[in-house]
Formats: structure tokens, sequence, C-alpha cells
């Protein structure tokens, strides 16, 4: 059924249950009169005339349109089986790649079942859906049109076929893996029009460098944008929803390609210059591990196109452990120490500078013999290559970069903090440094400029470390600087947040309503759960960041992460409103009039006593100051059960001064 239908492998969850059900509609053997397990369970013969092929395309309402609105009241979708709770039909929608259960669905490719029929004859004569359809033919056929309403393109010729009939499954592949294409041509076959540039991987061999080669795709494939605006090209990322190309195929049929072309270059050149591996003879039992590309599309503060990023990575899950690699965590700085560290230049009156580490990752020795292959399709295909250096991929990178950054630092003089690892001080005659790490962006404060100077030209010299100056954009949070502090917001996520909902709405005054009532036993469960885990993991990071105001909120909906109902998603929806409403809101971080030798610690705490319907447990809520800024806060249910409201209170103030202890101790 999974492959007469055309679907991809990944489906293969869905085509199980739905065969199962299905089975429950047939006559069976092992029942009187060959009665179906339905007949048997009710006494009826089953209803068939809702049957729907597994696969078949149709049209699904959203039940989010509303009128005057310019949004699109309907999407192109899949079915992928029956949900007899919500009693619709469970849908995949290609163009998002997320799931909905609805009932409101038209235009579906039917297959006659007679329910008076013989349903076995009619189960096995299922057509299929036609091969050389692929959801990524939508989501391109989209993009082709709205490049069209930005720039012209190229004219098709009469006899030419249109890009809504190509066989999409022979010019794109849907496959997560660049060397993974079950489906249209072999890749052997693909002509190849040129060579740019030589092999990287014979680069210590005779000095060359990795071929970009091209796949020749279809004229009516390939989009013309030489004339199209930054601007627009920007629009049109992000209004068709586009994701990330996943492999070399997606890349090259991308209206970005000679960006993303550019920038595997780039990547090659970092590889060559670091010289990451050599070529070499693997020993008998050696895992040969194959490499990949993967696409980045980055935007600026202003939600602007940025830069591109192609990264070749080591396929890591195919990583054995205690052979391939042992140790793998590697800290990052919490959200609290980056804006201690902010709130503390603005103390000291000093710059807040800010750097980036360009392919950190390739910078570090590797710790055990690891062989590579190159991508599929490449020249050099047959060949394999030790790992000299780190490679993007491995389980152990991260570790790898963090040890070797590490290192430096201390043969630099620096102290490693007892409460955060990725915080490191210096104490000179005349004045003190500190640094923040988050894996490759660095964050340094000194009450002396040439201190810092110093360390970012050590930084340079070391890891060719790009300067980007005073910190403006720090892990996708904007840092506005004023003469009176550091105003810091997360407009653009939010914004996005709200666009991939799909979500033109009207604003509320507050994150939430007494009326929510989230422990109700009588509300059904939602029917998208993978959703509202990703939504659930965005709002986290927005309130870890920048917004307290909805860290409460935030921290209840997330209890309900494994099963959530629908009132849950009502709550959510009340919330992506309130932040409509406040998007440009954030904290600031003020300067002070006068310089002060140690800062001023304050801290808030409360309990709400027993608030937990299912366990009795309260919630702590705590919020830390320091000269008047906020720098550190949550809310979380506490750990035991409080007798009374006097013990809630008492634990959250116990909470409350071992955050503020840990502030108080992050430099010594």
């Amino acid at each position: 059924m999974l492959w007469s239908s055309g679907m991809q492998t990944k489906f293969w969850g869905d085509a199980i249950l739905y065969a199962s059900t299905m089975r429950n509609y047939l006559p069976t053997r092992g029942n009187a009169d060959r009665r179906s397990p339905l007949e048997v369970l009710t006494g009826k013969l089953p209803d068939v005339s809702h049957l729907l092929k597994f696969g078949a395309r149709c049209t699904v309402r959203l039940e989010h349109a509303v009128a005057k609105s310019l949004r699109k009241r309907s999407e192109q979708a899949f079915i992928l089986g029956i949900d007899p709770v919500n009693n619709g039909y469970n849908l995949y929608l290609p163009r998002t790649k997320t799931y909905l259960t609805s009932s409101n669905i038209q235009n579906v490719d039917h297959v006659d079942i007679d329910a008076a029929g013989d349903l076995v004859d009619t189960f096995d004569t299922l057509d299929a859906v036609p091969s050389t359809f692929h959801p990524q033919a939508q989501q391109m056929s989209d993009r082709a049109a709205t490049t069209d309403a930005l720039h012209k393109t190229t004219p098709v010729s009469e006899g030419e076929p249109s890009p809504d009939h190509l066989d999409w499954t022979s010019e794109v592949s849907g496959s997560d893996d660049d060397d993974d294409f079950k489906t249209g041509e072999p890749i052997d076959d693909v002509t190849l029009t040129k060579r740019q540039i030589d092999s990287v991987f014979e680069v210590h061999k005779r000095g060359a460098q990795l071929p970009i080669e091209e796949f020749e795709l279809p004229a009516s494939l390939l989009l013309d944008v030489t004339g199209i605006s930054g601007a627009a090209m920007m629009a049109l990322h992000i209004s068709d929803g586009v994701p990330d190309p996943k492999n070399i195929r997606e890349a090259m049929a991308s209206p970005f390609w000679p960006q993303l072309k550019e920038a595997m270059i780039q990547e090659l050149d970092q590889l060559c210059k670091n010289g990451t591996w050599e070529e070499a003879v693997p020993p008998p039992g050696a895992k040969v591990v194959s490499t990949r590309w993967v696409f980045k599309i980055k935007y600026n503060s202003m939600g602007e196109l940025d830069k591109f990023k192609a990264r070749l990575v080591k396929r890591g899950f195919t990583q054995r452990y205690g052979v391939d690699f042992s140790e793998t965590y590697s800290p990052v700085l919490k959200m609290a120490s980056a804006r201690f560290l902010i709130t503390l230049g603005a103390q000291w009156g000093c710059k807040v500078r800010h750097g980036d580490v360009p392919n950190a990752y390739l910078r570090a020795p590797i710790d055990r013999p690891i062989y590579v292959k190159p991508p599929h399709g490449s020249p050099d295909e047959g060949r394999v290559y030790r790992l000299l250096k780190s490679l993007y991929g491995l389980k152990q990178s991260g570790r790898l970069w963090n040890d070797l950054i590490h290192s430096f630092l201390l043969e630099c003089g620096y102290t490693q903090s007892r409460q955060d690892p990725c915080v490191y001080f210096k104490h000179e005659a005349i004045g003190t440094t500190v640094v923040g790490l988050y894996v490759d962006d660095v964050i340094i404060i000194a009450q002396d400029d040439s201190l810092s100077e110093t360390l970012m030209q050590q930084l340079y010299d070391k890891f060719d470390i790009n300067d980007l100056g005073l910190i403006s954009k720090f892990l996708g949070i904007n840092v506005d600087t004023t003469d009176y502090g550091y105003f810091l917001q997360q407009q653009h996520n939010i914004d996005a947040l709200l666009t991939r909902l799909e979500m033109n709405c009207t604003t509320r005054s507050t994150p939430k309503e007494e009326k929510h009532k989230l422990y109700d036993p009588n509300s059904s469960l939602f029917s998208n759960k993978r959703l509202y885990q990703e939504v659930m993991g965005s709002l986290l990071w927005i309130s870890n960041c920048t917004r307290p105001d909805i860290t409460t909120t935030v921290n209840l909906l997330c209890r309900a992460t494994h099963a959530p109902t629908t009132e849950h998603w009502s709550c959510v929806k009340r919330l992506m409103r309130y932040l409509k409403g406040t998007s440009t809101h954030g904290i600031f971080i003020k300067k002070l009039n006068s310089v002060q030798s140690q800062p001023r610690l304050k801290f808030y705490s409360d309990a709400s006593w027993a608030d937990s319907k299912l366990d009795a447990k309260s919630t702590t809520g705590v919020l830390l100051t320091m000269n008047g800024s906020p720098i550190s806060w949550y809310s979380k249910k506490q750990s035991v059960v409080a007798l009374s409201t006097m013990e809630a209170e008492y634990i959250a103030g116990a909470t409350g001064v071992s955050e503020c202890l840990w502030v108080k101790d992050l430099l010594s």
C-alpha cells in the first residue's frame, strides 16, 4: 500500500495503522459467514463509503481562515488515515510539512468502493498516485509562481513541459540524504555540464580544490533571479515558507543557487586551509562513514537576508560508541550569564564586544582515527580519507572544539568560573576582562579597552575570529545599544512564529485567561502533538531570553508536551495573540550614572500554593535583578508537596537565595 501510493518511506507508520484499520472492514475466514471484525463487534454491516485511498491527494480547508483575509483558505494534502476520535482524516500538508486532522476535505482522488461489492477485490486494485508527483513539486510550483510575479522568468517554448508537469522525482529528490536516491534517475546518468575547480580531496597531493559539480536541470526549473533585488529575494523566501535546501539537488533548484554554490566553495577552501584530512587506506574492520552537504539561509536582526552557509558534514548517526567516540558533552553559556556580562559591562561603562569564530569545529584536532568518503556523485567517490581535524556531524565535534578553546584561554592566563564553565575572567593591574562562550560566539567585556583589544587580537591570530564590534545580535536576540543602556528583544523570532502558525489575529492584553481549564479531563487530545512540542520549544527560547512576562504561562503549557489537549492549544493561541501585540517588548539593561565597585543584587520570590490539580504541588517564581536590571528569572513546579502556604513561600525564598549566591560567585 505504501509503495503503490508513491508516498515516502517515512510514512510507513501511518501506512501500517491505516492497513490495520482496513483489515477490520475485510471479510475474515475465521468468522461465521466470513463476517468482518467490525460486523462481529457491532452486529452491523460496516459502512465503507468514507474509506479513501492511502496517499490520495485532496484539498483541505484551513479552519483558521477568516473572512476578509488574504491568507490561503485551503491547502493540498495527502490522506494518511482515519481518526475515529475526532471523526476526520489524518492529513499531511507537504508545503508546510505539518500534520492535520480534518473532515473538511474536497477534490479527493476517489477510489470507487461499492459497499455491496467485494471489498477485497477493490482494495487490491487501487490505482496508485502517479509516480511523477512528489510533495516537493507543489513547493517548487508555488515558488516558481512567486518568482514569476517578482521577475519575469525565461519563456518556455510551446513544446516544452511546464514545471507543473515535469517528472519531479527525476529532478528533485525528496530524500534527506544526498546519497540516497531511491526514485527518479540514477545519479550516474545525470549530465555534468562543467567542472569549475578540481577536486579538494586531492589537495594534499596536487594542491587542488573540490569540484562543485552542476547537474543539468530543465530551463523551466532554473529560475532567473538576476534582476531581483535583495529585498525581493527575502520576500520570496519568507512568503512561500520554503525550508532550507535538504540536499544538493534542492539547492540547485533554489533561486539562491549562485549564493549557495559560493558558500560551498568557501567551505571547501576552509577545509583545505585547515588540513582537515588526508588520503589513506583504512585498516581491516574500520568503518568508513559517508558525508553530505547541509545548507542554511540566515537573516540579520532586521529579518533581511544576511548570509548563505554550506557545510560538508559527516553522518554521525553511523558512529559506534566506544569505537568512533566516547565523551560528547559540551557546555554552553547560560542565558543568565550572558545577561550578567552585558549588565556588568553597563556597570563598568565599557564596550560589550562580540566575535564569531568561522568554521570552529574544523579547527579542533581529532581524538581518534576516523575514515570518511566523499559525497555521492563526487569524482573522488571511490577514495577514502582519514580525518586530521574535526568535521561537522561528528558526535564529539562540539566537545573537541570546546576543549581546544578552553586550553587556549587557560594558556592566555584566564580562569574558568566555577559556576558557569563557559565564563572566563582575568584580573590584571589595569582592570578585569571577562569572556563568555556559546560554541563559536564570544562575548568580551573589559574595564580597559586595550584588554579587550588584546584578547580579540589573540583570538584572531589563533582562530581567525570575525570581530563583529559592539554586540548587536547574539543567538537571535537583538541587542540595541543606547546612551542609557542595552535593550534586548526578539521581535523577529516572534513574528516568524506568528507567520509559521499563520495567525493573522487580533491582540490580547494578557498572556492567559482564567477560564482556560488546563486540567479538564473531558478535554480531547490535540491532534498534532509534534506541532505543539515545536511551538513550545520556540516559546521556551523566547521566554528564557527576553520575556519574563510569559514565563509562568509557558511553564504551565510545557507540562503537557507529552499529551496536549485542545484546551492547551487554545491557551497557546491566546499567548500568541498577546505576543503579537507586544512583539517589540523586551528587557532593558540600564547603565549607571556613576561607576560602583560592587553590583547590587536583589531578588523577588513568590509561590502559588498547591496550584497543580494533578499532584497538589506548588509553583515557584523568582526574579533576580542586578543594578535594577533583570538578569535571571524562572517559574517552575516545586519538587516536594508543601503542606501550607508558608512552606511554599519558604521553598521559593530558598530557591531565590541560591540563585543570588550563584550570581555572586560567578567571577570567583
